[in-house]
């Protein structure tokens, strides 16, 4: 993070230093690289620095798209989001936009080393509208972990997914490039796993029908949400108040711990 921190520094530094003697082009691109090297920190920071985060006010009571039912909500980091999602769309289509006229001036004045240049602008261009048209329709969204009374549903960045408690074996702790959890569950009809994007590479397919929540995407401390499964996976009497304001007050007190008789 700090030698990313450092490039951010310098872009900007030297990017400023053009612009003030009369370079724009030059001041402009090392400017765009500060803005994009400090994106890259920020969001290294929240997924391997800051992943342990206290707050739980984002935990509410909701109605789950996929199904209507309602659940107890556990959301996503909306920063990570538009660190991951917007900002980089955004940054790359200004790119394209100063790059794509380099073209016409290109063939005018038969000065064909900015070609590629050219090529690369029309290359983000495409990139910036794909991912931000996939992120207005909600193919690309900010995730969350669900526990209704009837399951537990899971959306990531393009994908969807649900296994019912009943066919929920395990609920363990383990690591995939920083803290996750891993729910063993089998296969069955009433479970589902859904792409919603091709955009973004989803690991997670890969673990069906195991639901595997990824610690670092998440608005609150990964060990809540693991108590959390583990305390509603060993407690089917509890599972109903996962219906209403009970369950959000509980995984907000933190009053997880399981029973003596199931512990």
């Amino acid at each position: 993070m700090t030698y990313l921190g450092l490039l951010s520094a310098t872009g900007f530094f030297f990017g400023g230093t053009f612009l003030a003697t009369g370079e724009p082009v030059q001041g402009a691109f090392l400017l765009w690289g500060g803005f994009l090297f400090l994106a890259v920190a920020a969001q290294g920071t929240l997924t391997r620095v800051l992943v342990r985060r206290s707050a739980t006010g984002g935990i509410r009571l909701s109605t789950v798209p996929e199904s209507g039912e309602s659940a107890v909500v556990i959301p996503y980091s909306s920063s990570l989001f538009w660190l991951m999602f917007t900002v980089p769309a955004v940054l790359f289509g200004i790119a394209g936009i100063v790059l794509i006229p380099l073209g016409g001036w290109a063939l005018a004045t038969q000065e064909f080393d900015l070609i590629v240049p050219a090529a690369i602008g029309v290359v983000g261009v495409v990139y910036a509208v794909a991912m931000l048209t996939h992120v207005c329709t909600g193919k690309l969204a900010r995730g969350y972990v669900a526990l209704s009374p009837t399951g537990i549903y899971h959306r990531s960045w393009a994908l969807t997914s649900f296994v019912s408690w009943r066919h929920v074996m395990d609920v363990d702790p383990c690591d995939d490039k920083g803290p996750a959890i891993e729910v063993h569950a089998m296969r069955s009809p009433e479970g589902w796993v859904r792409q919603t994007s091709r955009l973004w590479n989803q690991p997670e397919l890969a673990f069906a029908p195991y639901l595997m929540v990824r610690g670092m995407y998440l608005s609150v401390d990964p060990a809540l949400v693991y108590h959390a499964l583990q305390f509603y996976f060993s407690r089917p009497d509890a599972r109903s108040e996962l219906g209403d304001h009970a369950g959000v007050e509980r995984l907000r007190r933190g009053d997880l711990a399981p029973s003596e008789e199931l512990s």
